[in-house]
């Protein structure tokens, strides 16, 4: 290669090892043999500038991905199938207690907030039978039997129109406990069922 100073500057500055270069040297002296019109070193030389370049990695440019999510405040009453409050009921039951006798029981609905610093508050109207802030049930010929909402237990205070905070917890279900109170059954009540609904709402 000494007569062909472009080859040779292609060749050093290849930078391989030997088993990658020694194919390249093979296609030098063919070139060099076969070269009938002169051209076989600037031949050579271009191929061996091309194989170079194969060989320099690409240019990496690094750019910022920005990833970001939005979580509303939310809040729900937990449903379940047919889109009733989960555990929503409070049931006296079937009673056999004697006129002016206290009757009571429990029911539960669920919050879930999907936030742990949310701060819900339950509402309570006074039913579909109420007079004035006196809930009542009503059974069979309109017969009432008034009752109370409390919170927390059974001689806790009792659930007004207003709202009130459920004290919230480290989980995003929180049960909240409401406790039905027939202070005194009345008398001389017909047989059947005695029903009311209350709607509740939530605020947060």
């Amino acid at each position: 290669m000494k007569r062909y100073p472009s080859v040779r500057r292609a060749v050093r500055s290849l930078r391989m090892p030997a088993a990658r270069l020694l194919p390249l040297l093979a296609l030098a002296y063919f070139l060099r043999v076969r070269d009938t019109d002169g051209c076989g070193a600037q031949r050579l030389a271009r191929l061996l500038g091309l194989a170079v370049a194969g060989m320099v990695p690409a240019t990496v440019q690094a750019e910022p991905l920005n990833v970001s999510v939005q979580v509303p405040l939310d809040c729900a009453f937990e449903t379940g199938s047919g889109g009733a409050l989960s555990s929503g009921l409070i049931d006296f039951g079937t009673t056999g207690a004697a006129a002016g006798q206290r009757i009571t029981a429990v029911g539960t609905v669920y919050v879930r907030c999907n936030l742990l610093s949310a701060t819900p508050y339950v509402r309570l109207d006074y039913g579909q039978n109420a007079n004035g802030s006196q809930r009542r049930l009503v059974g069979p010929s309109g017969f009432l039997v008034p009752y109370e909402l409390r919170m927390g237990s059974a001689a806790a205070a009792l659930w007004d129109d207003q709202p009130h905070s459920i004290g919230y917890g480290a989980s995003l279900s929180q049960a909240v406990p409401i406790y039905g109170v027939i202070t005194a059954l009345p008398s001389g009540l017909p047989d059947g069922g005695y029903t009311d609904l209350v709607h509740l709402q939530l605020d947060y």
